[in-house]
């Protein structure tokens, strides 16, 4: 008799100790799962938080140098592939004018809003020579693309642009500022690409909202809002 309730007792621990073994699993790899997800073909970054607000966490895996971005949703059973997009697909390459550096970075904030920054830099000249290097100079172009999900697709709600030239003895800003695609508001930049210019608030054009399968990060620079 108490050798079939000390069997029966380790029967229940073994039971017991699986099902908390088996929730520790799922829960690891709700939050460290990564490993079993698409990491690109280079360095990646990664962002987590909950971009379709239903309580779990998502995944967004992006190649640091351009290349495709990953975005999964998270389930209690793991995660699912939501879809991949190119960025920078096009980089900057002719005569004159090169893309030398391109990065990308992801990060989610607390509101479930995806953002993407991209940062590149083109080298070229204003001269045909390449051997007269004080026409040479280099474009830095920053771009942030805020997006929220809804209606079952990312939509663009917002960003950031700043474009400046350094060398051939100018500097030079090409747009820029931050554009609000929900209230059709622009905040300008000023001479230097960094600070906004909160006085000068203006309209932009009323649009339909984008999706990000209908533009491409890195080469999309609100270029129809300004």
């Amino acid at each position: 008799m108490k050798k079939t309730i000390i069997l029966l007792l380790m029967i229940m621990t073994t039971a017991i100790l699986s099902n908390a073994q088996n929730k520790f699993v799922t829960k690891k790899f709700k939050t460290e799962g990564r490993e079993n997800l698409y990491l690109g073909k280079a360095d990646t970054v990664v962002a987590e938080g909950d971009i379709n607000k239903d309580g779990n966490k998502d995944v967004v895996i992006a190649e640091q140098n351009g290349g495709e971005l990953a975005v999964y949703f998270g389930s209690a059973d793991g995660y699912k592939l939501y879809n991949i997009y190119p960025t920078n697909g096009e980089k900057c390459e002719y005569e004159h004018r090169k893309s030398q550096e391109f990065y990308v970075n992801v990060s989610i904030t607390a509101k479930g809003v995806l953002r993407i920054a991209t940062s590149e830099m083109i080298f070229g000249q204003t001269c045909e020579d390449p051997d007269t290097y004080d026409c040479a100079y280099s474009d830095n172009i920053s771009l942030v693309y805020m997006l929220r999900y809804q209606d079952n697709d990312l939509y663009l709600i917002g960003g950031n642009k700043s474009i400046y030239r350094e060398g051939d003895g100018s500097l030079v800003v090409s747009g820029g500022g931050s554009y609000n695609t929900l209230t059709n508001k622009k905040i300008p930049i000023d001479i230097d690409g960094s600070t906004l210019l909160r006085d000068q608030i203006t309209d932009i054009p009323k649009k339909p909202l984008k999706s990000l399968s209908e533009i491409t990060i890195g080469l999309y620079d609100f270029e129809d809002y300004d």
